[in-house]
């Protein structure tokens, strides 16, 4: 076989080949709609509690239309796109009060993002009973965006001061507050002894409400919420992971 016929061939079998990858290349543009909705605002979700009543994954309502949400008891639940108006809905359907064999929605919880939320933390506490508009959860919204891995959240949504000691530190977490600790100089992946008390107004003086230890870890974020038990009143507090990718 002449070598020469034999190379141009090659040549033009190679050339060939790198057209065809070029073109089956898939065109990427960091300005393109995926990366937008990538960036866009989003929401996760953490709870005290799940009412036995209510059917779980639940219904969430954003812009019109109905997207379904697991709900868990000890991780975060997300993420779900924030809608422009910042309105996010938990619902249920119920039917139409006036048109037969139609539906409504009935909020189970509602929250609304502030605006120059990109990260939003919805953290829902049953209520000890139904609201007048049926709602079974109030909400507190909180910003993602300054929890950091390896941090601690605190989140104190009761009616008293509560007291918390990590390690070294002290914290004073005043009624409807929210702060954000991180425990220095310990390393990774220690345990460290934490307590927490509540302060008594009648009697005047802090009282113990529970203690023990808990692991320090770079790849995830902690948040502790105080809150009141749906029956019986008396302050609880809820551990909810949330990833540290997010």
């Amino acid at each position: 076989m002449n070598v020469t016929k034999a190379t141009g061939r090659l040549l033009l079998l190679v050339c060939f080949s790198l057209v065809t990858s070029l073109r089956a290349e898939p065109s990427t543009s960091p300005e393109g709609s995926g990366d937008k909705e990538a960036r866009g605002r989003q929401a996760w979700f953490v709870q005290t509690g799940i009412p036995r009543e209510m059917e779980n994954p639940v219904k969430v309502l954003i812009e019109g239309e109905i997207q379904m949400l697991t709900l868990s008891n000890r991780t975060a639940s997300g993420p779900l796109k924030i809608s422009k108006d910042g309105i996010i809905r938990l619902v249920k359907e119920v039917p139409h009060p006036e048109n037969v064999g139609e539906v409504v929605y009935q909020d189970l919880a509602r929250a609304r993002v502030p605006e120059g939320v990109t990260k939003a933390l919805v953290v829902m506490v049953p209520r000890p009973k139904p609201a007048s508009d049926g709602s079974l959860f109030a909400t507190k919204v909180t910003s993602l965006g300054k929890f950091k891995s390896g941090g601690f959240m605190y989140l104190n949504l009761t009616n008293t001061k509560i007291g918390i000691e990590i390690a070294d530190d002290k914290i004073s977490l005043n009624a409807g507050g929210m702060k954000i600790h991180a425990v220095t100089g310990k390393g990774d992946l220690v345990s460290i002894p934490y307590r927490y008390s509540y302060y008594h107004p009648d009697k005047g003086g802090w009282l113990p409400l529970s203690a023990s230890m808990t692991i320090l870890s770079s790849k995830r974020r902690q948040v502790f919420v105080f809150s009141p038990h749906s029956s019986s009143g008396r302050i609880r507090c809820k551990e909810i992971t949330i990833p540290g990718n997010i």
